[in-house]
């Protein structure tokens, strides 16, 4: 039976196209199927949801009821029970009139929806137009401006303290010196207790101890010390003190210059105060590196010598200080020719600077001061570039004995020298006079 709406064929049986689900026209029936006792064998294909009739496979629509069959689950091939072949003539009933009170409307068939064709982008001109455009003509496009590049400054690497930096290396020498210095010397005590029958194990150690000792010896005299950042108010400081303490000097030369001998102690007294204090300024000036600024010194006041009076009985008169005017120059102050030194003294080579050795002693130690530590060597050379130089803070020991004045080395770090011969630590060594004697990089002459 084709259906009269999609023109799908269709069981006889079937009262709605399985397909469209249109209500399809029954052929009368002679009479009824004869009906079996044996009631049919339970089959395992799905029903209808509404009217609980078997679906075929390829149904849309029930094709009992009409109802949709839409989302239901495919039918399997292998759910549909076998027909047989031979089937009973069926004779059509009559179909009954239409029931004019039966609204129900039919379900419409779905309609068949195609799919669209997505749509074809249109292409993007590669310039925009601007508003520079003329009429009648193509447009003016625009250039893509190129992108900025972004600029990352580097990260800036940490400063490093070359004074700090200095010390720690130089800590490590010391120390690395002092640790090898204390194993050859153990070692060194074995060897003579056991002479030939020293182990072959202690040999090696004591000739790596020696090794090692000279290793960190040669990169303590190679360490320099870094260049001191100089300050330019320090060193205003220094030369407004330099420029004081010459004024002093100057001042008071030109009294023991008027008075002669008869300089009052206490005037010499302050003139060699004054006179180690401008030294010791110019010596920090100079461990700076900087020489001194050149200062305008005043004229010193001239001061008269005393009178001689003829009468005998009649007491000694000082002239009065005859005043100077201000448009006249001053006078310089007559060079007083200073007494020669004498004794045992060491005399800084670079400025001449004497340092006299005190009499009544006869044993000296030299090196740098250190309040932290509680050093104070009788020769103290800090303030003559001693720490600059590498002079240690007990650096050497000088001793008189019997008439002979000897010089030893108290391991130091960066070594002694007589005359530019190294000298061994902890070995007495004699002193001539005028012999050259240098701690670390600093030199001095030895002169009796």
């Amino acid at each position: 039976m084709n259906c009269p709406n999609c023109g799908a064929t269709n069981d006889p049986n079937n009262q709605f196209c399985d397909q469209c689900g249109t209500k399809l026209q029954q052929p009368a029936v002679s009479a009824a199927p004869p009906v079996s006792s044996t009631p049919p064998a339970p089959s395992a294909a799905p029903t209808c949801p509404t009217c609980g009739s078997v679906i075929l496979p390829g149904e849309a629509f029930c094709d009992n009821c009409g109802a949709s069959l839409v989302g239901l689950a495919p039918v399997p091939e292998s759910a549909v029970v076998p027909v047989s072949e031979e089937l009973p003539t069926v004779i059509a009933a009559p179909l009954p009139e239409p029931d004019p009170l039966d609204v129900t409307p039919l379900p419409e068939p779905l309609p068949v929806v195609e799919a669209l064709p997505e749509p074809i982008p249109e292409p993007v001109p590669a310039t925009q137009p601007t508003d520079a455009t003329v009429f009648g003509s193509a447009p003016v496009s625009a250039p893509i401006p190129e992108p900025v590049p972004v600029l990352v400054e580097p990260t800036p690497a940490p400063a490093i303290d070359a004074q700090a930096d200095y010390e720690a290396k130089k800590l490590s020498y010391e120390a690395e010196v002092t640790r090898s210095q204390q194993v050859v010397t153990q070692l060194e005590a074995v060897q003579a207790a056991l002479g030939v029958a020293t182990p072959a194990g202690v040999l090696q150690s004591l000739d790596e101890a020696r090794a090692s000792l000279a290793t960190a010896q040669s990169d303590l005299a190679a360490l320099v010390p870094p260049t001191p950042v100089i300050d330019p108010a320090v060193v205003a400081a220094l030369n407004s003190e330099i420029a004081g303490q010459q004024q002093v000097v100057t001042q008071l030369e030109a009294v023991q210059a008027a008075l002669g001998v008869a300089t009052p102690a206490g005037v010499l007294q302050s003139l060699d105060a004054a006179r180690s204090a401008l030294t010791k300024l110019q010596a920090d000036l100079a461990a700076l590196g900087v020489a001194p600024a050149v200062a305008a010194v005043a004229a010193p006041v001239p001061v008269a010598a005393p009178v001689a009076v003829s009468d005998s009985n009649a007491p000694t008169m000082v002239a009065p200080v005859a005043a100077i005017p201000a448009t006249q120059a001053a006078p310089p102050p007559v060079p007083v020719a200073a007494p020669a030194a004498t004794g045992p003294r060491l005399i800084v080579e670079d400025g001449g600077k004497e340092l006299p050795l005190a009499t009544g002693k006869t044993e000296f130690i030299i090196g740098r001061s250190d309040p932290i530590s509680g050093i104070y060597p009788e020769v103290d050379l800090t303030s003559y570039g001693g720490e600059t130089s590498g002079v240690s803070r007990q650096h050497a020991r000088l001793v008189l004995n019997a008439g002979q004045w000897l010089l030893t080395d108290l391991n130091s770090t960066n070594h002694t020298k007589i005359d530019g011969v190294r000298i061994d630590p902890n070995v007495p060594a004699p002193v001539q006079n005028g012999a050259r004697l240098q701690f670390g990089r600093l030199t001095l002459l030895f002169k009796v």
